[in-house]
């Protein structure tokens, strides 16, 4: 539902709704995942018998969750610029940039996910105990109790840390300052809002007549 008011209203096309869209998507993945393949097994179904296919879901799973913590990440980041350096806002994070990070984000989560298809490096819904787990080899408990783990952690804590500082940044800073900025932004924007209005209706009533 997000994704489809952002892509509908110009007005929310921004790089924070940008790097929210990445999100939400992978997040969207994750949670079908679940959906049409974890709560069919767990309510006795059973798809397919061939490993390559059934290891699939996992790998898609780590995949968009990798992509939602980077993600997540980069709007942390996002918002901080905005609390700290708001003139150079709109360069730090143009359009063009933007679409740099939501590619790298999904390219970085794609290349490394791909250690997940090596053989021992699994991550299947287990369906006696009803949960997602790496496959009992050195492989997978490597995965699960340290890289994966502290890959994880580091993510969670940089967020934390950034989310924290824009909190503490927000509080220092005098909220005059912050209206009189946004309301500069908000004042240029419309004023293009109405400059495009004009040009339409002029041409508009052009055509008519």
């Amino acid at each position: 539902m997000a994704i489809y008011i952002i892509s509908v209203s110009s007005h929310l096309h921004s790089s924070f709704s940008y790097l929210n869209i990445s999100q939400s998507t992978a997040n969207i993945i994750v949670s079908a995942v679940f959906c049409f393949w974890s709560a069919p097994l767990a309510l006795g179904e059973s798809f397919t018998h061939n490993a390559l296919i059934s290891q699939i879901p996992g790998h898609l799973i780590l995949f968009s969750w990798w992509v939602a913590l980077i993600s997540h990440l980069a709007v942390s980041c996002n918002r901080l610029i905005a609390a700290t350096r708001p003139t150079d806002y709109s360069k730090i994070f143009a359009t063009r940039n933007t679409k740099i990070i939501i590619i790298f984000a999904w390219i970085v989560s794609f290349s490394y996910s791909l250690i997940y298809e090596i053989d021992g490096c699994n991550f299947c819904f287990n369906r006696v105990s009803l949960r997602w787990q790496y496959t009992e080899t050195p492989c997978g408990v490597i995965l699960s109790n340290y890289l994966d783990l502290f890959a994880c952690i580091l993510l969670i804590v940089s967020v934390f840390i950034i989310d924290i500082t824009t909190l503490i940044v927000l509080k220092r800073t005098k909220p005059a300052s912050i209206f009189m900025f946004w309301r500069t932004i908000l004042y240029a924007r419309r004023k293009k809002e109405i400059i495009f209005y004009i040009q339409v209706f002029i041409k508009n009533f052009v055509k008519k007549s």
